[in-house]
């Protein structure tokens, strides 16, 4: 298990990245993470075929991360620039993944979804008068499909507009993926983005399912600080502290190389 509290995303990266290639002095055994095969997915042996061979991963068990000041810039990781290793990403890179991805409900032709299709436009049933009383809702099944239909659920409006009546609730949390989403190719990584109120200041919780660490945990806390952030300016209180969590935490073989002469190995 990985855990780490720290000031900043950059600070929090760096931590982890030391605890994830932290072996036993005795054994050479990694002490936080073990190397499995990938047999579906990203990478997995599905996509690369019979003559590819099978990617590799370096994999935590649990991941859990407390970011204390996550509104401190740049939110990208900083490398020292004596090591020559390329950036990660980059505050403009970070801006457009929020603008484009999370706040952004377009789909194109490529693509079966998007985080910011299911932020902004969530699948949903939505009762057609809201006037029947609860008990009537589910009467039958004939009454119920005439009761509901299908409709689009922005997540986000239905959140700032709850706060701002009812600061003191726990009820915020934005749903990513849906039930059937296992069926798809490439199913959602990112599950859970939870708001909540806390001494004044807006914090968020996310959870990721799978999570690459080396390319994906920066740019995705630098676009989900930004997404709080506009969340709080609606609301009209500051950010607070940002909580990640995943039992799927990576690093693929590919970027070991990089990881370690980060590391000066």
């Amino acid at each position: 298990m990985i855990n780490v509290s720290g000031t900043s995303i950059s600070d929090v990266f760096h931590q982890m990245l030391f605890k994830f290639f932290e072996k036993d002095e005795e054994t050479g055994e990694f002490l936080n993470a073990y190397t499995t095969d990938i047999d579906a997915g990203s990478f997995g042996k599905d996509k690369m075929g019979e003559e590819g061979g099978v990617q590799q991963r370096l994999q935590a068990d649990l991941a859990v991360a407390e970011i204390n000041y996550p509104e401190t810039r740049p939110l990208g990781v900083i490398f020292p620039e004596q090591l020559g290793i390329p950036p990660v990403c980059t505050q403009e890179s970070i801006e457009e993944y929020f603008a484009s991805y999370l706040l952004n409900a377009e789909v194109s032709k490529n693509e079966e979804y998007t985080y910011g299709s299911r932020i902004l436009n969530f699948p949903s049933f939505m009762l057609k008068s809201f006037n029947i009383k609860a008990e009537e809702d589910c009467s039958n099944i004939e009454t119920e499909k005439e009761q509901y239909e299908k409709t689009k659920f922005n997540q986000i409006d239905w959140i700032i507009q709850h706060f701002k009546e009812a600061p003191g609730n726990n009820h915020c949390c934005v749903e990513i993926a849906k039930g059937d989403d296992v069926l798809l190719k490439h199913a959602p990584c990112l599950r859970l983005i939870s708001f909540k109120i806390v001494n004044g200041k807006l914090n968020v919780t996310v959870f990721f399912r799978s999570w690459d660490f080396w390319s994906g945990f920066p740019t995705n806390l630098g676009g989900i600080q930004l997404l709080n952030e506009y969340v709080a300016s609606e609301i009209g209180i500051p950010t607070g502290k940002m909580f990640a969590v995943s039992d799927g935490l990576h690093v693929y073989t590919h970027n070991v190389k990089f990881a370690l002469e980060r590391l000066g190995r």
